[in-house]
């Protein structure tokens, strides 16, 4: 379960990084207003809205200073493996998907379009670049899992 700790420790980690939230009710990764991808909320706002229960996602791309999410659907362990030096980046997890990620990454120049990998055949994207216009949760519940902030010793990763 989140703590208040680690709602303040996480929300503070990506304000400092210029990102702006969007929120969603408890246990829906959704955002609660229909416009979100153009209404980011505060740190402040992201905060309160926590703390009565409800989840956090980050603006992806231009809203929050260039900040991506690289988001790993199956088997992130092993693909996270592979990205060697690149993989040493802030993440989100979620406690009840080991084998998913959210790696996080600083565009410095033009922002990436949204693109999504599948195998042919496949239903859903194994992976994702969630940028301008997307967002990635980072705070709160889904599916009975939390989801938490790891690796951030690292810091968020530059890439050009």
């Amino acid at each position: 379960m989140n703590s208040q700790k680690e709602q303040n420790h996480t929300l503070e980690f990506f304000a400092s990084n210029g990102v702006k939230f969007a929120l969603a009710e408890k246990g829906n990764r959704f955002p609660t207003t229909k416009n979100w991808p153009n209404d980011p909320k505060s740190k402040e706002e992201a905060e309160e809205h926590a703390s009565k229960g409800g989840n956090v996602s980050l603006l992806t791309g231009e809203h929050s200073n260039g900040i991506v999410a690289l988001d790993i659907d199956n088997d992130a362990p092993t693909k996270i493996a592979l990205l060697g030096e690149w993989a040493k980046t802030a993440k989100i997890i979620r406690s009840n998907k080991t084998d998913r990620a959210k790696l996080l990454y600083k565009v410095i120049g033009e922002l990436p379009l949204n693109k999504g990998w599948k195998p042919a055949g496949e239903k859903d994207p194994h992976v994702e670049l969630k940028s301008t216009g997307t967002k990635a949760t980072v705070f709160g519940t889904y599916d009975g899992g939390f989801y938490s902030l790891v690796d951030e010793h690292f810091g968020i990763k530059e890439v050009t």
